[in-house]
Formats: C-alpha cells, sequence, structure tokens
C-alpha cells in the first residue's frame, strides 16, 4: 500500500480501528501501551528562579486542565485528551490538535481524528500536497484541511464539497504522527503489520 495516498491510509486507519473493537489482543496492546507513557498524565514543573511565578504558573495551569476548561467541546480534562490523544496516536498512526485563538473558546484545546484530515477536491498526491496538508517546498506543513463531519454515508460527498471544510493554518496545528521514513508526512497505524 501507498501510505501517503488517503484511500489506502484510510483503509489501514479503518482496520486498525476495527481490530480494536474486536480484538481483545488489539485493543489490549492499545490499552497497556497508553497506560505505560500517559498514565495518570503528563504534567509540566515550573523550574524558574522565582518560586512564586512557578507556584502561580503550576496553579493556573492545574486550574486550565479540569473538564471544561481546556476541551472546546466540554467534555475531556487534559488528562483525558493525552490519553485519547496518544490512543488515537497509535490507532490511526496520526492525529491533530488546533489551539483554538478566537472567540469565548479562546485558549481552548480541540482534538482532529486522523480521517477529519482529508484532501479537498481536486488535490492529490504531489509536491506541495499530501492527503489533507498542504506542504511549502521543503516539505513543512502549513495547512490542514479538516473535514467536520464523520459519517461514513456523508463523508465521500464532504470530500468533494467546500461546506463541512475547515483550514486550518500549521501554526495553531499540532500534528503527531508516527512516521516511519524520513519524507513521510502521514503516520502508520501501530497495527498496520498485524492488519495486512
Amino acid at each position: 500500500y501507498h501510505l501517503e495516498l488517503g484511500y489506502d491510509r484510510e483503509e489501514m486507519v479503518d482496520r486498525s480501528r476495527q481490530a480494536e473493537r474486536n480484538n481483545v489482543v488489539a485493543a489490549g496492546l492499545l490499552t497497556r501501551c497508553v497506560e505505560n507513557v500517559i498514565g495518570c498524565g503528563i504534567i509540566p514543573l515550573a523550574d524558574t528562579d522565582d518560586d512564586a511565578w512557578n507556584d502561580q504558573a503550576e496553579a493556573l495551569f492545574a486550574d486550565w486542565c479540569y473538564k471544561g476548561r481546556c476541551d472546546v467541546r466540554g467534555i475531556d480534562s487534559f488528562y483525558d485528551k493525552q490519553r485519547l490523544t496518544f490512543r488515537s496516536f497509535l490507532r490511526d498512526g496520526d492525529v491533530g490538535t488546533v489551539l483554538v485563538e478566537a472567540g469565548s473558546r479562546r485558549g481552548m484545546l480541540q482534538s482532529v481524528e486522523s480521517d477529519e484530515i482529508a484532501s479537498p477536491m481536486g488535490k492529490v498526491l504531489g509536491s506541495d500536497h499530501v492527503d489533507g496538508i498542504d506542504l511549502d517546498p521543503y516539505g513543512k506543513p502549513t495547512k490542514f484541511h479538516i473535514v467536520r463531519d464523520k459519517l461514513r454515508a456523508k463523508r465521500a460527498a464532504k470530500r468533494d464539497a467546500s461546506t463541512g471544510r475547515v483550514t486550518g493554518d500549521a501554526k495553531n496545528f499540532l500534528f503527531l504522527a508516527r512516521r516511519t521514513r524520513l519524507n513521510q508526512t502521514r503516520g502508520e497505524p501501530v497495527l498496520a503489520q498485524s492488519l495486512r
């Protein structure tokens, strides 16, 4: 398969999700990996020469981490988002997080699943675009094309239309990809080799 072509990658993501749902070994592997890497959550510690500033920064961060304060949907705490993001990264091969910069949700995080990053109509694999990601001449991502409606029946139509699509600037988009080659852009599911 060709990982950088959307339909091959989408098939691997679908197979990986099916394995997670239907195979206790696959689901257990993902769960154990998340527990061993993320655990209760990764917590940053302020370490400057100013102890008062360190305490204030850690208190503000801890307050932001609660449900409804860091997640645009108001469902997850920061630690829930870490676990779910890492699980999606392993299972799907890549995942994104957008830092919201405007409105009442400013400073919150919005998760973007692998299948929501998709090419607009007419865009194919090329030197300036790979399956939903626009690249500069050096291969650095500049924009991400995001489909917001994930229903499979409607998805094909949404890929070919401008409605239901958001284009996000790479500067506000944290993209984690499980790459296996230096010049690869999209990620490969951790279960890919066992699902071929």
